[in-house]
């Protein structure tokens, strides 16, 4: 389905992939360099406090790639649904922080 901001589209911090931009978003957050997960209200005190979340919308059957080591998300849905597909590459093995999750 079409993914607009109202039914959840891809929201991305710009340049949160940088080592360094991790650690001033984290150090704002006060939170520890590996988190890599961040709840709303901490996406919307890193808005409040200067930091752009791009919201980026999409169509039915567009493909987006994304270095996902920058904090991402869907946009909160306040209208309808959005369905996505995902897949995850490495260049070596499945990190363990996602292996443990993995069902046998």
């Amino acid at each position: 389905n079409d993914a607009k901001t109202e039914n959840g589209c891809f929201q991305y911090l710009p340049k949160s992939h940088k080592i360094i931009e991790k650690y001033r978003i984290n150090r704002t957050l006060s939170k520890p360099l590996g988190s890599y997960r961040y709840s709303q209200d901490e996406i919307e005190k890193l808005s409040r406090r200067g930091y752009e979340v791009s919201n980026l919308e999409g169509n039915a059957g567009d493909l987006l790639i994304v270095d996902t080591s920058g904090i991402h998300r869907g946009h909160p849905i306040s209208k309808g649904e959005r369905f996505a597909t995902t897949k995850y590459m490495w260049e070596t093995h499945v990190p363990s922080s996602v292996s443990e999750l993995l069902i046998d």
